[in-house]
């Protein structure tokens, strides 16, 4: 894959910032939560029928489950796009507890209407309904939101708050021109940290990758949820403006950011897809173990 899409995976949690900045902040931001909704079809394939509806999945999630689905891509006008991120955020709305459950890009799933392919294909054939779609069938839970962002807004988001202080592994310093001195605690700027979550040369590959996204974005939770962030919010939001799109309510984002206020958020519970890499025609997949990724799901609660 091209290496500019290589770190868009840290870009969908960054929506959760936002919802933190409106839990402190209230309805001051609704006109912001109002210029961020869309239709959720856009850089669609144009040869693609994005109005085709999908079959019904039986799903196995409790009804008191919330499941918000976070994008991260790279649009380019006039041109399809995939997705390089893709996690879902479980909430429980009686217990208030929340997991994160990352879908490698790479993931072999059955899309609507295509067949076998990788879940980053489906946003470029046919946006975030297609998306849906797919993952639904694939995670048999329902999503009810989804937060897409796009990553020219990274780095300024990243300055915004001021850096984020991560624990940088030697081989990462090592072979990135941008983090050469900076192994070990140091707090990173939007390039450094852009470098960081790019990073994939080691053995693992993209796999390695999502696990260092996960190490970065419980970095980022424990640096946002500072009182100093209301100072930051408009500034932040300002940076957002152009690169978030949602179909959340104002009302139910407002209600998430204040949930989130009450959560541990370093401790916040992360999965991934379990599975291994294959290649099939030539073409790496990473190939999903349903067996184990029940067993995921039962341990966090998913399926209650």
């Amino acid at each position: 894959m091209k290496k500019k899409r290589k770190w868009k995976k840290v870009l969908g949690l960054l929506f959760l910032i936002i919802l933190i900045c409106i839990g402190y902040i209230g309805f001051k931001f609704g006109h912001f939560l109002f210029s961020i909704r869309e239709e959720p079809n856009s850089y669609v394939d144009s040869n693609y029928n994005s109005t085709e509806s999908y079959p019904p999945v039986e799903m196995k999630q409790s009804p008191n489950k919330l499941n918000v689905l976070l994008l991260g891509i790279d649009a380019r006008a006039n041109e399809p796009s995939r997705t390089d991120t893709i996690i879902v955020l479980s909430i429980d709305k009686k217990t208030k507890d929340a997991v994160m459950i990352s879908i490698p890009r790479d993931t072999r799933v059955n899309i609507p209407g295509r067949g076998l392919d990788k879940i980053n294909h489906a946003h470029a054939f046919g946006g975030v309904n297609l998306t849906i779609a797919a993952l639904e069938e694939f995670l048999e839970i329902p999503i009810h939101h989804y937060a897409r962002i796009n990553f020219p807004g990274f780095k300024d988001i990243i300055d915004v708050l001021g850096g984020v202080t991560i624990d940088v592994e030697s081989n990462v310093a090592d072979l990135t021109p941008e983090l050469r001195g900076k192994a070990g605690v140091n707090k990173l700027n939007g390039e450094e940290a852009l470098a960081y979550v790019r990073f994939r040369m080691d053995s693992q590959g993209d796999i390695g990758r999502v696990k260092r996204q996960q190490k970065f974005l419980q970095a980022v939770f424990r640096d946002s949820v500072q009182p100093s962030i209301i100072v930051k919010a408009p500034s932040l939001l300002d940076s957002l403006g152009e690169n978030l799109r949602t179909n959340i309510p104002a009302w139910e984002s407002i209600s998430l950011g204040t949930m989130f206020l009450s959560l541990s958020l370093d401790e916040l519970p992360m999965a991934m897809i379990p599975g291994k890499g294959q290649y099939i025609n030539h073409i790496s997949y990473w190939i999903p173990d349903l067996d184990k990724m029940e067993e995921v799901f039962e341990d966090l609660g998913v399926r209650d």
